[in-house]
């Protein structure tokens, strides 16, 4: 006798406050913050520079580094006193329209996120650096399908 009187309260409920409510609210405006919109795109992409957060003490070394990729066989060797850094790449050689180019850091892992800036200049979000050397793979496929590989040995000493 308790279950049907529970079961009885449960469908004596109006149904149509519930369904009210969520129609107004599936139909009520979406608020939109005031700076989102056309303006939005990949961090630093138009040459704003960026702030570090934290006292000049804990601020994050920050390093853009232009290179040429793909124009003579062999690895690529620089040197850097940052622990990040923003890779600007040029390619002599003519790559895929998508999913053109990978950069990653083989000694921590770490896949940097790419933006194609024309045909073949491209940009990298921040590189995590280890201390020491750091080895990059980066890899391309031309328009051929071929897949292209160069190395790139970043030194860093912080």
């Amino acid at each position: 006798m308790l279950t049907g009187a529970m079961v009885f309260s449960f469908m004596e409920q109006p149904v149509e406050s519930k369904s009210k409510s969520l129609a107004q609210i599936l139909t009520e405006p979406i608020e939109r913050h005031p700076n989102s919109g056309a303006e939005r795109g990949p961090a630093n992409i138009d040459g704003k520079k960026l702030e570090p957060v934290g006292s000049s003490s804990s601020r994050k070394k920050e390093q853009k580094l232009a290179l040429k990729i793909f124009c003579v066989p062999g690895d690529l060797k620089i040197n850097s006193d940052q622990h990040l850094v923003m890779l600007e790449l040029s390619s002599c050689a003519d790559l895929k329209e998508k999913h053109q180019l990978w950069v990653k850091n083989e000694t921590n892992g770490f896949k940097a996120q790419i933006f194609r800036l024309e045909d073949s200049k491209f940009k990298t979000d921040f590189i995590q650096l280890n201390k020491g050397a750091n080895k990059l793979s980066l890899e391309g496929i031309l328009k051929d399908g071929q897949k292209v590989v160069q190395t790139l040995e970043i030194l860093s000493g912080s």
